[in-house]
Parts: C-alpha cells; structure tokens; sequence
C-alpha cells in the first residue's frame, strides 16, 4: 500500500491519506507490542497513542474520497498529525483518552460509509460481475475481522477463561483489525480501478 501511495497519490484520490494509515497502524502495532506485551513504558505508551490516533485520522480523509492530491491537503494533514503527536507527548492522561478513542470512532463510522459507497457503487454502476464478487468477499473479510475485535473487548472475560491471560482482548483486538485492515487494501485498488474506468464516480 505505501508503494501505491507513492506512485499513485499524485493523480487518484485518497491514496496518500491510506498510505499514511498504513504507515501509522505499523508505529501503532510497534507501540503496542512493546508497552503491553513486553514491559510497559510511557514511551512505547504513548507510541501506541499516537499511532492509533494518526492512523485513525488518516482513514477519515481516505474513506470519504477527500482530494488529498493538492499540496495544500497533504499539507493539513500532516499538520493535524503533528498536532497529535504534540498533544500526546505534553498532554494530560485525558487529552490521551481523547486522542486514542474520538478518532478510533470517527475513522469506524467513515471506514462503515467506504464500505457501503464502494458496494453500492459496484452495483448500480456499469462493473463486472467478478469485480463485485471480490468486493463483496473483501468487505465480508473487514466485516468478520471488525466482529473479531469487538466480540473480544466485549468477551474479554470470557476468552481470558476459555484460552488463557495471553488470548484478552488486546489480542482478538489487534488480530481483528489485522484483518479488517487487510482486507480494505484490495477494496481500495479495486474502486480506484472503477474510478479509472468510469470518471463520473471521480465526481459523485
């Protein structure tokens, strides 16, 4: 994905902001493997927060096709991550809270509209039949890894008992949005392909 982004951010929509969200759910997983599977640190802490919520914020601008070709949004949004990087590293523990849960919601609720855009799209608009197949697949697969990571916060209690301390929701969590995350990338090369075929959706 961040090999896409670099050759084709320039000219197609949303792909320098995807990149970044690649980019920034790497420190996030970084951030989070140290401070909670090896020793908590404030340092790999507050890595974790800051790369969640970049890599949240990053979603946002990528999911509602946001023109993120022009300097002047690249600009901004690297502002805003410099904003959040800022606040994490001076900020109180509520100004943390935010940073990691506000974004996290936001960038759910876009991803959740992506989804419906791109399907919806697929079926009134001139596309193959095997084209669909593969969104529908792909947005099955988020679908299931977003269901992974929210049935193992909500059951943490009970996947801590059936599989052990090692298995909490830190783990269906990540494992979840490993997934879902995966998944989207194919979803995004597979509508800015129709974007390319038919450039009156570069307009809708």
């Amino acid at each position: 994905m961040l090999r896409c982004a670099v050759t084709r951010s320039r000219r197609e929509r949303g792909f320098f902001s995807w990149g970044f969200a690649f980019l920034w759910y790497g420190v996030m997983c970084l951030g989070g493997l140290f401070h909670h599977c090896i020793g908590p640190s404030p340092f790999f802490y507050k890595m974790d927060i800051i790369g969640t919520g970049c890599f949240s914020i990053s979603i946002i601008p990528g999911s509602i096709l946001v023109n993120d070709t022009s300097k002047a949004a690249r600009i901004l949004l690297l502002a805003i991550y410099g904003g959040v990087i800022f606040s994490a590293v001076f900020g109180s523990q509520a100004v943390l809270e935010v940073l990691y849960l506000v974004p996290m919601v936001l960038a759910a609720v876009a991803g959740v509209w992506f989804l419906w855009r791109v399907n919806t799209e697929a079926s009134v608009r001139q596309t193959s039949e095997a084209t669909r197949k593969r969104i529908r697949k792909w947005s099955a697969v988020v679908a299931v890894g977003a269901l992974m990571a929210g049935g193992g916060i909500l059951g943490d209690k009970w996947m801590c008992l059936l599989f052990g301390a090692n298995f909490s929701m830190l783990f269906w969590a990540f494992l979840g949005c490993n997934v879902a995350l995966f998944a989207f990338f194919p979803i995004v090369l597979l509508h800015a392909a129709q974007q390319g075929k038919n450039p009156n959706l570069k307009q809708s």
